[in-house]
């Protein structure tokens, strides 16, 4: 934190400055203690003691907070006839609390609540003493300090603030007048001074005719009951600036003639850049945002109308919008018809609906260059079901994701990379990490060894595998060094019989691993033995899901359901309640829906149940628990593979099908513990040693 590295003005007034985006934000995000007194204790004077607070809360910081009741002649003479002075002022503080909020405002309260509830923010009224007076406590002061050593810290003070009325604030004037400590004038030296010494008399309780009394416990509960507390995760309002990778991405696909796909990590801000790629574009412009579920759609529609702040017109093209293809048509006439109109133009829609004749008649009137392609996870574009996506004849067009490619689909990549054009920036999980974007991690591998039943129906299997792979590989001699996903893509194409025969044995296998009773124990051992505050546990399956949240809930935590039987409204509320830092420790047990594009920051631990051969899958479920968080400074990831043996007493011969199975879970294990801090603790080579040992060549 450094305030001296800001260029700060004397004096702030709205006619000419964006107070909140040059004076606020900057010295908040420098800051690790904010100390603000703002007069009224009132709803709006809440929402605007919260300007900026994004930046303090994701330092850490803290805040002190100083407002005074606002105290009706009645009070007034309740107080002189001896009333309880805590009960009549406690009575105000809750009156003035009910001042209706604007939706911005009432984020800005919910952050501050946050901030009550994690014991970030201390809140002091200050009562006049002298009731007679018609002045009352009113000043607005602020100071903002970038180290936890007050006496050295650097300090910048300021005075003035909105305006405000018994109705409420006045926001189309503002001025403020501002101080810093490392100024050399010793006029400046003694205002900062001044501001600092007042606000601490008031805190303590010394500052001339005023009484400061410690904020109800009572008071202190309506508001968190009145504002649900949020985690302050982006400041309305606020102009969002590119890092500079960021910018890079970009500028890469700028120079790619506005074509081309990102692979950027999961969390490292994919959606901002694709909303800066897509103001690039000539204008005006319709922006087709294409998502492959409804959880992702949600998160693009609150980013959209956090960076326009409603000036933008947004159609949403949903199953759950039964008149949406009216609102596509009129919207599109619109737009045709004043395209003049400076608001920012979107449709949202999933790749399914995008894959329509239905939905893709709508735009056939569109000009290729007023469309903008967007389509996000855009590996699934790829499958032969989502293809008809690359009929829409968009001018503009941009593929984001973590993991573009699909694996073991030539023919897939091939036709994303032929519409979209190439992968034109990647910017990995190591450099995220390195960059401070992604929270550091630990990782923790779980062998566990199948029973002698699962064994022996797992060696049946894979020798019933090794049969149907030489009558396969004897039939088509190209198919020899290829692994079994790759052969299934080509038998696809070419012989639908062959591909049945052998995907149902190779899914037997997978279902053996899938239900091995070992990972029972496992899971049970991990909740056990480790601190998991904040937890996702990845399923198999609904079966699967009931199984882990009832071994959960017998060790005594709340285990909540996310998975495609749980409605969008419903998952929306249970991220809510899983990401309350004040409550015990929660497990939000999924299946599949959390693989994509669901924002959970406050999630630290992730437990790996779940049997994924899918490289793309672990890594979008690793990049869940690394998106930064205050409160947490590392995450954990516990993960549970399954093997034939973990031992060599139990030890066997394996089939080249059995081993690749064995070589897919061990390159996961690799993969995680390349960039995990505990790296040089995982003893993988162990495991490969032991079944390097025991591979033999084909039955």
């Amino acid at each position: 934190m450094d305030l001296r590295a800001l260029s700060i003005k004397v004096t702030y007034r709205s006619v000419d400055s964006d107070i909140l985006n040059e004076f606020y934000i900057p010295c908040l995000q420098n800051s690790v203690l904010y100390k603000r007194a703002v007069g009224y204790f009132t709803s709006a004077s809440l929402a605007e003691a919260a300007r900026g607070l994004v930046g303090l809360v994701k330092n850490g910081g803290r805040m002190l907070l100083v407002a005074s009741p606002r105290l009706t002649e009645e009070d007034k003479e309740k107080i002189k006839k001896g009333y309880d002075i805590r009960k009549t002022v406690e009575s105000a503080l809750i009156r003035d609390l009910q001042i209706p909020l604007s939706e911005i405002d009432l984020v800005r309260v919910r952050n501050l609540t946050w901030m009550i509830a994690n014991n970030k923010l201390d809140i002091r009224i200050a009562r006049p003493l002298n009731l007679g007076e018609t002045g009352i406590y009113h000043e607005k002061i602020g100071i903002f300090y970038d180290s936890d050593d007050e006496e050295r810290s650097n300090k910048v003070a300021f005075c003035g603030s909105m305006n405000e009325t018994q109705d409420g604030l006045i926001s189309n004037y503002e001025s403020i007048d501002v101080s810093i400590s490392w100024d050399e004038a010793e006029r400046e030296q003694r205002r900062v001074a001044g501001h600092v010494k007042h606000f601490d008399d008031l805190w303590t309780g010394n500052a001339l005719g005023l009484e400061t009394l410690e904020f109800p416990e009572a008071m202190r509960k309506r508001i968190l009951q009145t504002y649900i507390p949020t985690f302050p995760e982006r400041e309305p309002c606020e102009k969002r600036r590119l890092r500079p990778y960021q910018e890079d991405a970009m500028n890469s696909w700028i120079r790619a003639d506005l074509k081309g796909v990102l692979s950027m990590a999961t969390g490292s801000g994919k959606t901002l850049v694709a909303l800066k790629c897509l103001e690039r574009c000539p204008q005006p412009l319709l922006s087709l945002i294409v998502v492959p579920s409804m959880d992702l759609a949600k998160q693009w529609l609150d980013e959209i109308e956090i960076e326009y702040s409603g000036n933008c017109n947004i159609r949403k093209a949903f199953s759950q919008e039964p008149n949406w293809p009216t609102q596509i048509k009129n919207l599109i006439a619109t737009f045709l018809d004043f395209n003049e109109n400076s608001k920012k133009n979107f449709i949202i829609t999933t790749i399914q609906t995008a894959s329509r004749d239905k939905f893709r008649s709508l735009l056939e009137d569109i000009p290729e260059d007023k469309l903008a392609i967007v389509v996000d996870e855009v590996h699934h574009s790829g499958a032969p079901e989502f293809s008809k996506v690359f009929d829409i004849g968009a001018k503009y067009r941009l593929g984001l994701s973590a993991t573009p490619e699909r694996a073991w689909d030539d023919v897939g990549n091939q036709a994303i990379f032929d519409y979209f054009g190439p992968q034109v920036f990647e910017y990995d999980i190591s450099r995220a990490i390195e960059d401070g974007i992604l929270t550091k991690y630990q990782y923790f591998m779980h062998p566990v060894a199948l029973n002698f039943d699962e064994r022996q129906r797992f060696q049946d299997t894979s020798h019933q595998i090794v049969v149907i792979l030489g009558t396969i590989r004897s039939q088509y001699t190209q198919l020899k060094l290829m692994p079994i996903p790759e052969i299934l893509g080509f038998l696809d194409r070419v012989d639908r019989d062959l591909s049945l025969r052998l995907r149902n044995l190779y899914l037997m296998r997978v279902g053996i691993v899938k239900k091995a009773e070992a990972k029972k124990d496992a899971l049970r051992r991990i909740v056990q033995n480790y601190q998991l505050k904040r937890c996702l546990v990845y399923c198999n399956d609904l079966e699967h899901l009931e199984e882990c949240r009832r071994i959960i809930f017998d060790e005594g935590f709340e285990a909540m359901e996310f998975s495609s039987r749980v409605n969008v409204n419903e998952r929306n509320e249970i991220k809510k309640t899983f990401a309350k830092e004040a409550s015990g420790n929660k497990f939000l047990v999924a299946v599949k829906c959390l693989d994509e594009g669901v924002d959970l920051p406050v999630c630290d631990s992730a437990i790996l149940i779940a049997c994924s051969r899918s490289t793309r899958e672990f890594i979008q479920r690793r990049g869940r628990v690394l998106r930064k968080h205050p409160s947490k400074a590392i995450a954990t990831i516990h993960d549970i593979l399954v093997l034939p043996f973990t031992n060599s007493h139990d030890a066997y011969g394996l089939s080249p099908s059995e081993y690749g199975f064995v070589e897919a879970e061990l390159r996961r294990v690799e993969e995680f513990a390349k960039n995990a801090i505990n790296k040089e603790e995982i003893r993988i080579n162990e495991l490969y040693d032991l079944f390097r040992g025991a591979r033999i060549g084909e039955r």
